[in-house]
């Protein structure tokens, strides 16, 4: 089981909203809440959520279901290569025996990457990818 102990938002350095985003994927993911058919870390273009609240749309990574939940969260107040920037586009993903493809990445290796970004305010992805 995942720890539900998180970093706060000053902690991370994050706004608020773009914080509150995060944490509410991270329990969608939980949930099971973001049906596969709508989560890919190949696309970086958010679904939305239409006048009944149900999702529609395309594909989306993190950062569009955080634009999906939180529309104003999105601005992009991070670093490049920060440990945020990473979680979002994990383009240079390597254990030591292979080079992974962002665009192989699962909605449950996201949730692992996302829990350790919210936990440790680091990047997570190859944790989430060995444990996989």
């Amino acid at each position: 089981m995942l720890s539900k102990t998180f970093k706060s938002a000053v902690e991370l350095g994050l706004e608020e909203d773009l914080y509150e985003a995060l944490v509410k994927v991270y329990w969608l993911l939980v949930d099971e809440k973001i049906p596969q058919a709508l989560f890919s870390m190949e696309w970086v273009i958010g679904p939305r959520i239409d006048n009944d609240g149900e999702f529609c749309g395309t594909s989306g990574c993190l950062l569009g279901w955080c634009h999906a939940v939180a529309p104003k969260s999105g601005n992009r107040s991070w670093k490049w290569g920060s440990a945020l920037h990473r979680l979002f586009y994990p383009r240079q993903l390597k254990t030591c025996d292979r080079q992974i493809s962002w665009r192989s990445l699962t909605r449950e290796q996201a949730t692992v990457a996302l829990h350790g970004y919210l936990t440790t305010g680091k990047d997570a992805w190859i944790e989430a990818v060995k444990g996989a």
